[in-house]
């Protein structure tokens, strides 16, 4: 059996801090086959929520998910959401 400690630099980035905004969505990862990818959000309220391309999310659409985010439209105004 094999056992290895992880790297320093790779436990120094894995675990830095940041600050989780509260009061909007979160993108908290991507996944799924490129040509129908699914996005796993945080609500405002903590909800966690799995959604795809079409779907409503938060008075808005998703327009579209892709390996860097997902493009959320709301008010005619798109905004891509980024992967922290």
């Amino acid at each position: 059996m094999v056992t290895s400690e992880t790297p320093d630099f790779v436990a120094a980035q894995a675990t830095k801090p940041i600050s989780i905004p509260r009061n909007s969505i979160l993108l908290l990862g991507v996944f799924g086959p490129e040509a129908n990818m699914k996005a796993l959000v945080r609500l405002p309220g903590g909800r966690i929520q799995t959604v795809e391309a079409g779907k409503s999310l938060h008075g808005g659409t998703v327009r579209a998910i892709d390996e860097n985010g997902l493009i959320l439209q709301k008010n005619n105004k798109l905004q891509r959401l980024y992967l922290p």
